[in-house]
């Protein structure tokens, strides 16, 4: 069974981004006690940038090819985890992805479902993860700028060959200052550790 954890790189507004500083340390954990035979985990952080992101993700699924991908990044409106449930075929932001590329009202997929769904249980992991002390809620709404757009993707792709045969996305909180990134970086720490410790646990068998 093969997991690979994606992070962004910082962007606009965010010069430090969570997801992306965790994904040095994913490849270092042991999320579970009784490791599946051929268990092997990859970190990677992504371009924020609408078409960089889908370039490095084809590259990296040719290298490793997960079974399961969970994507993470942060959204700058929010203060609890969100683990999201739902991506839409919609670019549509005010702000320039990191190539300076700016979307309004664009499809990511022309001919695409209007909305596509991940397919890991959040509503187990939700439990799971009020038990280690962290505030998560279930989303439909991942946004429109590239976290979204990477999701999106992920689902499509998915959907057209089965593989990935398993995705989801989970939003971290933005740290209110530079201070604060210790207190993010934890949070997403414990909730990556629990998040992939129920993936083997609870989806193993499937894979």
């Amino acid at each position: 069974m093969k997991i690979l954890v994606t992070g962004f790189e910082p962007f606009q507004g965010v010069p430090e981004n969570p997801s992306g500083v965790l994904m040095s340390e994913v490849e270092q954990w042991h999320p579970h006690d009784t490791d599946p035979a051929g268990y092997s985990l990859k970190s990677a952080v992504l371009p924020t940038e609408y078409e960089g992101c889908e370039t490095r993700m084809k590259a990296l699924l040719e290298e490793f090819p997960a079974d399961v991908v969970l994507g993470t990044g942060v959204h700058k409106e929010r203060e609890l985890v969100h683990l999201e449930s739902t991506a839409v075929n919609l670019d549509d932001s005010k702000r320039a992805d990191n190539a300076g590329v700016s979307r309004h009202g664009t499809k990511i997929i022309k001919g695409g479902e209007g909305f596509l769904k991940g397919n890991l249980e959040w509503e187990y992991l939700i439990s799971d993860l009020g038990k280690a002390g962290i505030q998560a809620v279930m989303s439909h709404d991942a946004g429109f700028f590239v976290c979204n757009h990477y999701y999106y993707w992920l689902c499509h792709r998915r959907c057209l060959v089965d593989f990935p045969h398993s995705v989801g996305f989970v939003h971290l909180p933005v740290q209110d200052s530079k201070e604060d990134l210790q207190r993010v970086l934890q949070i997403g720490r414990t909730t990556l550790r629990v998040v992939l410790e129920g993936i083997l646990s609870r989806f193993v068998d499937r894979i």
